[in-house]
C-alpha cells in the first residue's frame, strides 16, 4: 500500500526556528550547541533539549526520548508549565515513531492538558492532531476522526491555513482507511487548494503524493502516476530527500500493483522492472537519510517484487533487511504474506511447488473418498457423545472463565472473550498504590526459602482481601513490591479516597502482623499518587494486565521516599483527600528524576 505521511507534518510544525539544516545535520548542530557550555539549567536549555527531541522521531526515536526526558526533568525542577508540556509533546512524538502507541498517547494527553490550562490554542490544536494520528495508528478511526475534526475546527478559529490543510489531509487518510476512497480524494483536494493559495511548496508536493495514493486506492493507476511524478518533480526541485524517498517508494509500489494486475507477460515484466528500480532507489535513499519507517515499508514491497520476478536471492536479502530494521524499531506485527514468501525462498522454486501441489491434490482425492465412507459412522457416534461432551465443555468453560477473572479485571476479560483481543486505554483519573517491604533482604536471610514464600503469600493474600473491600484493582506483585490502582477499568469518583483507605488498612495489618510474627515478618513502606495512566494487556504468552505512565513512576517515588509503617502521598492525592483524612505536610523532598515534590504522611 502506498505510504501516506500521516502525522509527520503535525510533529514537524512544532519545531521552532527556521534553518536550512534538516535531519541529522540539524540534530548535530543542536547537540553541538547544547554541549557548548553556554546553557545553564534554565528555560533556554529546556527549549533546546525539546528541539533536539522534536528532530529525532524519524531518525532515532530512542535518542529523542532520552533528550525529551532530560527536558521534562529540568522543566519539572523549574516548575515551568510550557516546558513540561513541550517536553511531553516531544516525547510523545518519539514514542509514536517507535510504534509505542500507548506511551505516545499518554505523553500527548499530558501535553494537551497543560496547553488547555495555559490556554495556548495553537498548541492545543497540534496536540489534538497528534492524538488523532495515534488513534489512527491504533486503528480506532472513530476516535482519530473525532480528534482531527476538533483540531480542524480549532485551526479554522485561529485562521491557521497551514494547520487546516494538514488536518484535511489527515482526515482524508482516515476516510481512506475506512474505505471511503472518494471522500478521501475530496479532502486531499481541499488540502491541496489551501496549500496552493498560501504557496507552501513542500506541502503541495506532499498533497500531490497523497492524491496519487487516493487514485491508486481507487485503482486509477494512470491518474495516480501523474500526481506521483508531479510530486516527485517538485520534491527534487526542493531537494527534499525524505519526500523523494517516499515518492519513489510509492511509485514503485504502484508499478508493482500494476504488474500484479496484468496477465500479459511482456507488460507484467516491464512494470515489475520499473517497480524494482524505483523501490530499490527508495530503499537506498531511505538508508542514506536514516528513515527506518521508509526502509521497513519499501523493503517489504521490494522483496515482493523480486519474488514475483523470480529473483529469490534478492527477494530474501530485501526480506532480511525488512526484518532487521523492523525488529530494531520494536515493531512486533508480522506480515503473513511475507512469512509465506520466506518459506518459498527456503524450500525451492515454483516448479517444485507445482509438482508438490499435483501430488497433494491426488492425495486429497483418495483421502476424500475415505472420509465419505467414515462420515456416517462419525455422525452417529457424535450424536451419542454430544450430551456428555456438552456437560464437560460447560464445566471447563466455567473453569477457564474463573481463571481469566483471576488474571484480568472483569471488563477486560469480557472484552478479550468477545473480541479475541483488548485495546490499551487511557484513564485520566486514577490513584496508584505502591508498597514495598523494608529490610526485605535481612528478613529473607533469617527465613528458609519455604518460610519466605509462605510469609509473602500470607501478606499478599491479606492485601488482596483489603483492596477488594475498596474497589481497588490489583495489578501485580514484583518480588516484594505490590502495585494496585483505583479508577479503572471502571471510573470511580472517589478513587483517591478508596486507595488511601486500603493503604491505611494494609499498614494496620502489617503492624499487627509484626506483633505476632516479630522478626519473621516485614515492615512496610507505602506510596500513593493520583493522575493518568494507560492500561492494557502485555504480551501474548503468560499475558498480564498492566499500567504505564508517569503516575506509576511517581507513586513508586512516593513509596521510595516514605518510611517504615507510613503512608506517603503526593500533593495531587492530598488535594483529593485532604477533607477526608488527617495529613501531615513533610515539605518538599527530592525524588529521583522528579526534583523536589511536596509530600504528606497520612495518619
Amino acid at each position: 500500500m502506498p505510504l501516506i505521511l500521516i502525522g509527520e507534518n503535525t510533529y514537524a510544525q512544532k519545531q521552532s526556528g527556521a534553518t536550512p539544516l534538516t535531519g541529522q545535520a540539524r540534530i548535530d548542530s543542536l547537540v553541538k550547541e547544547l554541549n557548548s557550555g553556554r546553557y545553564r539549567s534554565d528555560t533556554n536549555k529546556v527549549n533546546l533539549l525539546c528541539q533536539i527531541s522534536f528532530e529525532y522521531p524519524y531518525i532515532n526515536p530512542a535518542e529523542g526520548i532520552k533528550y525529551g526526558m532530560q527536558a521534562l526533568e529540568l522543566a519539572n525542577k523549574l516548575s515551568w508549565d510550557k516546558g513540561i508540556a513541550d517536553a511531553n509533546s516531544a516525547i510523545g512524538g518519539d514514542f509514536e515513531n517507535k510504534t509505542d502507541h500507548a506511551n505516545a498517547l499518554m505523553y500527548e494527553y499530558a501535553a494537551l492538558k497543560i496547553y488547555e490550562k495555559t490556554g495556548e490554542k495553537n498548541k492545543m490544536a497540534i496536540e489534538l492532531g497528534n492524538i488523532g494520528i495515534i488513534y489512527h495508528h491504533y486503528n480506532d478511526q472513530a476516535k482519530a476522526l473525532e480528534y482531527d475534526s476538533t483540531a480542524l475546527n480549532m485551526y479554522d478559529e485561529l485562521a491557521d491555513s497551514s494547520g487546516k490543510a494538514m488536518m484535511l489531509a489527515n482526515i482524508a487518510n482516515i476516510y481512506s482507511d475506512q474505505g471511503q476512497k472518494n471522500k478521501a480524494l475530496e479532502y486531499q483536494f481541499r488540502a491541496l487548494k489551501i496549500n496552493e493559495m498560501i504557496g507552501n511548496k513542500q506541502k503541495i508536493a506532499m498533497n500531490l503524493g497523497n492524491i496519487g495514493n487516493a487514485y491508486a486506492d481507487l485503482g486509477n493507476f494512470s491518474e495516480a502516476m501523474d500526481y506521483y511524478f508531479k510530486g516527485l518533480d517538485m520534491d527534487q526541485n526542493l531537494n527534499d530527500q525524505s519526500a523523494m524517498a517516499r515518492d519513489m517508494g510509492n511509485i514503485g509500489e504502484t508499478y508493482l500493483e500494476m504488474a500484479k494486475d496484468l496477465k500479459e507477460q511482456a507488460g507484467k515484466a516491464a512494470n515489475l522492472q520499473k517497480a524494482i528500480g524505483f523501490l530499490k532507489k527508495s530503499v537506498e535513499k531511505s538508508i542514506e537519510i536514516n528513515r527506518p519507517g521508509f526502509i521497513i515499508e519499501y523493503s517489504q514491497s521490494l522483496s515482493e517484487a523480486y519474488n514475483i520476478a523470480g529473483d529469490f536471492n534478492n527477494a530474501l536479502n530485501s526480506f532480511k533487511l525488512y526484518i532487521t530494521v523492523r525488529d530494531s524499531m520494536g515493531t512486533l506485527e508480522k506480515d503473513k504474506e511475507f512469512a509465506r514468501n520466506k518459506l518459498q525462498y527456503e524450500y525451492g522454486k515454483r516448479e517444485d511447488q507445482i509438482l508438490y501441489q499435483k501430488k497433494l491434490d491426488s492425495q486429497k482425492y483418495i483421502a476424500g473418498s475415505a472420509v465419505l465412507l467414515l462420515l456416517s459412522f462419525f455422525l452417529f457416534y457424535n450424536y451419542r457423545v454430544q450430551k456428555k461432551s456438552n456437560v464437560v465443555i460447560t464445566k471447563e468453560k466455567k473453569r477457564s472463565d474463573d481463571l481469566l477473572l483471576n488474571i484480568l479485571p472483569a471488563e477486560v476479560a469480557e472484552e478479550l472473550k468477545n473480541k479475541g483481543k483488548t485495546d490499551a486505554k487511557f484513564f485520566d483519573n486514577v490513584t496508584v498504590l505502591f508498597t514495598d517491604f523494608v529490610g526485605f533482604t535481612k528478613v529473607a536471610e533469617r527465613l528458609t526459602p519455604q518460610q519466605l514464600v509462605n510469609e509473602l503469600d500470607t501478606c499478599f493474600k491479606a492485601f488482596d482481601g483489603i483492596i477488594g473491600k475498596y474497589n481497588v484493582e490489583k495489578i501485580k506483585t514484583v518480588g516484594d513490591a505490590y502495585l494496585a490502582v483505583a479508577g479503572l477499568p471502571a471510573s470511580d469518583p472517589i478513587h483517591a479516597e478508596q486507595v488511601v483507605n486500603a493503604a491505611r488498612d494494609i499498614r494496620g495489618f502489617m503492624l499487627e502482623r509484626k506483633k505476632t510474627a516479630g522478626q519473621m515478618t516485614f515492615e512496610i513502606r507505602i506510596g500513593v499518587h493520583s493522575g493518568s495512566v494507560v492500561a492494557g494487556i502485555v504480551g501474548v504468552k503468560k499475558f498480564a494486565y498492566d499500567i504505564w505512565g508517569d503516575t506509576v513512576n511517581t507513586a513508586a517515588r512516593m513509596e521510595q521516599n516514605s518510611e517504615a509503617g507510613k503512608v506517603n502521598i503526593s500533593q495531587t492525592t492530598y488535594e483529593l483527600v485532604k477533607n477526608k483524612f488527617t495529613c501531615t505536610y513533610r515539605g518538599e523532598i527530592v525524588a529521583k528524576n522528579k526534583g523536589e515534590m511536596k509530600m504528606y504522611f497520612v495518619a
